[in-house]
Formats: structure tokens, C-alpha cells, sequence
């Protein structure tokens, strides 16, 4: 940007709402590809908004937040990913820029913008490049910077969340990952995952999406190396290395990967056997992997376990610990232990649970899919105790209200929420709180309209794929 001010540059970055994405297509003539820019902003009801950078508009507002400077660094297949300077900037008064030089007329060739994901942009391709991406990654997947991996994985499936890009073109941008191993990737598709998951799993659909997710996820669980137990410090050369195999381990015991599972069980009851009361925070576990060990010993476990977690939660002298019994004691799958938890959350008098926890815990249980709907009803049918015990204000309710929204993704769903703001309309804090957890139940439900059955589809279509992908490798 040669002659322009810095803070005409810097100001949308830091000023503006949400990133730009960039569009990458192939030009008409011998110009070559052009290139165009959007400003991708916050969800609304039907998806992502995207305002485009209207020329007359960007005269008038050359100053705009809502406009933006956008450096492209542009790589060729076939080129290592050593220039992270941009080759161009896209500017905000012109919406489309066309490239004649830097090799990209020939169109057998992949190209990627942004080099080692250094800006903060989307980017977007033609067909023909996202399909030279897809066999790339395929083939030769290290051809490609590990950052910019991550980043194609996530750009794929946010565009395709927002209706930009096809679903299936960016799931099937995720069949590599049996051949990936670094952690930048995984961290990336199993976020974006994560949403999808979240949306099924109350349906008949979820056992295709989780029979995918189980044969994608066995190639990298089957080489992790798990640290012994006595390994208590967590010291370890390369961060990545704990924070991968974390990862690996809690999708793994999340789609019920037989091995996952039992090592979490084993560990839990190892913690159990050889805990003292008098020294509660004496290391035993690993903790790069305690919040599996928890979550899972609980999940998989009876009262005996649930009952462990609460002595510790009230011997432990860390916060840290504190939080993840909190958590921890809200996966359990025994509706009887979730009624017991939810009373403790409003007892005032002779309660152990700390009265600044309560709304933790309420909005855990909540998020917990077998929880949800009984918090709901609790909720529901005892909104003054709650309100008293927890506080009340617009964070308090924020943060109990949120998990519905972020959980309910049917028409019912969201006029039971609906109702419970009818019920208490007149609180204006209440009011507000409602209002954001509706705005996502309704995404939500618009999403699964949309989406739910090509997704399932697809997912049962192609979960045995990875099987054949990773012994075609062997």
C-alpha cells in the first residue's frame, strides 16, 4: 500500500467487526486470475452476511472500518511457502484486481493465497483450484505449509457453514487427514467439526457422522504415545506434542474408540486408589490429560466416581482443579446423579459448592447432552430459586441461558425457549439473555434445515473411504 497512511491500513483490522475473505478465480482473458474482497461479518439468521466493497461506497468512506486493506500473498504449486510478503494488496476501492504475472495463467496448477496463513483473511477458490487442492493434499499433503492446511481445512468449512462454499467439497478436503500428523490441522478440522457433532447427535444421523470421524481419527490415535502415568511434570520438548495428543484422545474417547476409553477408565481408577485425602492434590495423573481422565471416568462410571470427583472438588486447594471438577462432574450420564447435581446448584444453607460456581456448573450440565434437557426443565420450573441462588444480571443468565441456544436446533426447541422469555418478559436483563439464545437456536434449526440430510448423507456414503485411503498407504 505505497504512499497510503498506516492507519488507513491498520484501522479495519483493529477497528472493524469480523475478517475479510478473498475470492480467487480464474480471469477470462490472459490477465490471469482476478481476485476479489469481502468483508465476512458476524451470523445473522440466514447464514453469514457478506457486504461486498461497493467502488461509489468506498470513495466516500476511504476511512470506514468497513473497509479494508487486504495483503495477498499468492504461491504456486510447486513453490516452497518461503515468501510471506503480500505480492498485492487488494484495495478497498477496487473490488477486483487482476493479476498478469506471477505464473498463474497456467490452470494444471494449484495456487494458494495468504502463505503460511500470516493475514487474517478467508480465502475462497474456483472449483478446478479447489479440486488441484483436494488431489494435492491427497497425494503429496506435506507439499503444502502445515499452516496453510489448517487453513484450507477451516476456510473450506466456514464458507461452506455460511453457504459460499459446497459442504461436500470441504468434507471431502478432510479425507487427507488420515495421512496428516501435525497438530495444526487436527486442531482446525476437528473445531469445525465440532459444530456439526454438536448438531447431530441427537439425531438418527449421528452414528454416520461419528463412524467418519472414529475411521479418521484411528490412523494418528493408533501412532500417539501416551506418556506413563508417572510422567507427572508433563515436560515435553514440542508443545504441540501434548496439546495433539490431547486432542486426539478426547475425539477419540468422544466417538468411542475402545483403547481410549479403557486408558481413561484405568487412570481414573488409579487416581481413586491411590489418592489421600490429607494430600489431595498429591500428582498422580498426567496432566496434560487430566481433563480426559475426569470427564471420561465419570462418564463411564457410576456414583462411585461421581462422589470422588465432589470430595476432591471440596479438598483441592487450586482453582485449576476446582474448575475441572466443576466441569467434570457435569459428563456424567446417570440422569439421577444430573437431578443431584442440579439441586446442589441451589442450595443456599450448608451447600459445599461455592456460590460463585453454581452458574458453572448449572451451564456444564446444560451443555452435557443427556443434561440439557433436564436443566431446561429445571430451569423452567424453578426460575426464582435458580435467579436466587445464582444472582441473577445479564451475565449470570447469559451464561445459563447460553447452552440452549447453542444446543436446541428444532422448531419445538425454539419455541420452548419462546416461552420461558414469555414467562419472564418483563426482566429486561432476562429479556436480552433470551434474545442471544434464540438467535442461535434458530441458526441453528436454519442450518439443519439446510444441511442435515446431505451431510448424513454424505457421511455415511464415505465413512469407509478412509479405511481404503489408509491402507492404500500402508
Amino acid at each position: 500500500a505505497s504512499g497510503c497512511p498506516d492507519n488507513r491500513v491498520t484501522g479495519p483490522w483493529f477497528g472493524g467487526l469480523g475478517i475479510p475473505q478473498t475470492n480467487y478465480c480464474p480471469g477470462w482473458r490472459l490477465e490471469g486470475p482476478a481476485v476479489a474482497g469481502w468483508r465476512m461479518r458476524d451470523r445473522e439468521l440466514n447464514g453469514w452476511r457478506l457486504t461486498g466493497h461497493d467502488p461509489e461506497q468506498a470513495e466516500k468512506s476511504s476511512n470506514s472500518s468497513d473497509l479494508w486493506w487486504v495483503p495477498v500473498s499468492l504461491t504456486l504449486d510447486g513453490s516452497e511457502f518461503l515468501e510471506t510478503r503480500p505480492d498485492i494488496w487488494l484495495r478497498p476501492d477496487e473490488p477486483e484486481t487482476r493479476i498478469h504475472d506471477h505464473g498463474l495463467t497456467d490452470q494444471t496448477r494449484w495456487v494458494l493465497m495468504n502463505s503460511q496463513m500470516t493475514s487474517f483473511y478467508r480465502c475462497n477458490y474456483d472449483s478446478r483450484n479447489w479440486d488441484l487442492i483436494r488431489i494435492a493434499l491427497m497425494t503429496h499433503h506435506e507439499s503444502i505449509h502445515v499452516n496453510n492446511r489448517a487453513q484450507l481445512i477451516d476456510d473450506a468449512m466456514s464458507l461452506a457453514r455460511a453457504e459460499l462454499l459446497d459442504y461436500t467439497r470441504a468434507l471431502e478436503l478432510t479425507k487427507y487427514l488420515v495421512y496428516e500428523r501435525e497438530y495444526a490441522p487436527w486442531k482446525a478440522a476437528l473445531r469445525d467439526m465440532q459444530y456439526i457433532g454438536k448438531m447431530l447427535i441427537k439425531t438418527g444421523g449421528y452414528g454416520a457422522f461419528k463412524d467418519y470421524i472414529k475411521n479418521l481419527l484411528l490412523p494418528i490415535y493408533e501412532k500417539l504415545s501416551f506418556r506413563p502415568a508417572e510422567s507427572v511434570t508433563g515436560d515435553y520438548d514440542d508443545i504441540s506434542v501434548p496439546l495433539k495428543t490431547s486432542l486426539i484422545l478426547d475425539w477419540a474417547c468422544l466417538v468411542e474408540i475402545p483403547g481410549c476409553l479403557t486408558y481413561a477408565k484405568k487412570e481414573y481408577k488409579e487416581w481413586m486408589d491411590n489418592y489421600d485425602v490429607e494430600n489431595p492434590d498429591k500428582p498422580i495423573l498426567n496432566p496434560n490429560y487430566k481433563d480426559l481422565i475426569y470427564c471420561n471416568g465419570i462418564t463411564y462410571g457410576a456414583s462411585a466416581e461421581w462422589d470422588h470427583a465432589w470430595t476432591h472438588y471440596t479438598r483441592t486447594a487450586y482453582a485449576s482443579e476446582v474448575s475441572n471438577m466443576i466441569v467434570s462432574l457435569a459428563c456424567t450420564k446417570e440422569v439421577w446423579l444430573i437431578n443431584k447435581y442440579l439441586e446442589i446448584t441451589v442450595q443456599l444453607e450448608n451447600s459445599t459448592l461455592r456460590r460463585h460456581d453454581t452458574e458453572d456448573a448449572f451451564s456444564y450440565i446444560a451443555t452435557n447432552v443427556i443434561g440439557t434437557p433436564f436443566a431446561f426443565n429445571f430451569l423452567k420450573s424453578r426460575w426464582d430459586e435458580v435467579m436466587a441462588a445464582y444472582g441473577g444480571g445479564r451475565a449470570v443468565l447469559e451464561t445459563i441461558l447460553e447452552p440452549f441456544g447453542a444446543a436446541f436446533n428444532t422448531e419445538g426447541e425454539v419455541e420452548l425457549l419462546k416461552e420461558l422469555r414469555e414467562d419472564h418478559i418483563t426482566d429486561f436483563a432476562a429479556f436480552r439473555a433470551f434474545d442471544q439464545a434464540l438467535e442461535s437456536a434458530r441458526i441453528n434449526t436454519l442450518w439443519m434445515e439446510n444441511f442435515y440430510e446431505k451431510l448424513v448423507t454424505w457421511f455415511d456414503d464415505n465413512k469407509n473411504d478412509l479405511i481404503t485411503l489408509r491402507n492404500a498407504r500402508r
